[in-house]
């Protein structure tokens, strides 16, 4: 079987993008309100300067460990969230990801619009799937491939995938193992989604 190309990476990939940019259209409250602490407003003012489409990794970086936190406010995430994700997926770093899932409970994630919440989900399976491809070094599965991540293949799969022995005495050796809140965050509402649906 053939490799599948890299999941984060596609038009599939790009279309997903652009339909977080439509869905998180809410206005930019660092630019009326700013809301930070002592020694990030260099931070802010060039998140503001540069726009959501083409924030400057670094501002990404801190971003994603600071917002809520110490930066913005859940609306700031959702309205730099298209952007942050662009970022994650063009250069994933598994510590960002596991802590923009943090992100995500904090800003409200279980009670965001039902399109919203899919397209983010998406969005971190392709994360996952990605990490099976790099981590394990599996990559001819067909469920990895970029437009079935987004449309089917399911979060359990790839945690699976990841860390086959999750739940086990040997889980402690796992890739997922340092990170049980957000693994559960993930499987939690990915099942509301479905639940919702059916």
């Amino acid at each position: 079987m053939a490799a599948i190309p890299r999941p984060t990476d596609s038009p599939a990939v790009r279309a997903l993008i652009e339909r977080l940019y439509e869905v998180f259209d809410e206005p930019n409250d660092l630019e009326t309100s700013p809301r930070a602490a002592p020694g990030r407003e260099k931070i802010v003012a060039k998140a503001v300067a540069h726009g959501r489409r083409d924030l400057p990794s670094d501002v990404v970086d801190w971003f994603v460990w600071c917002l809520i936190t110490t930066i913005g406010t859940p609306q700031t995430l959702r309205h730099y969230l298209p952007g942050i994700v662009a970022e994650l997926l063009h250069a994933p770093v598994e510590d960002d990801w596991w802590m923009f899932v943090d992100k995500l409970a904090m800003a409200g994630f279980a009670g965001w619009p039902r399109e919203r919440r899919r397209l983010v989900l998406a969005a971190i399976r392709l994360w996952l799937a990605h990490e099976v491809m790099c981590v394990e070094r599996v990559t001819d599965l067909p469920e990895l491939a970029p437009e079935t991540v987004i449309a089917t293949t399911p979060a359990a799969l790839l945690i699976e995938l990841l860390d086959p022995h999750r739940g086990t005495r040997t889980a402690k050796q796992g890739h997922t193992h340092n990170y049980p809140r957000q693994v559960a965050f993930i499987l939690d509402a990915e099942r509301a989604l479905a639940e919702e649906r059916g």
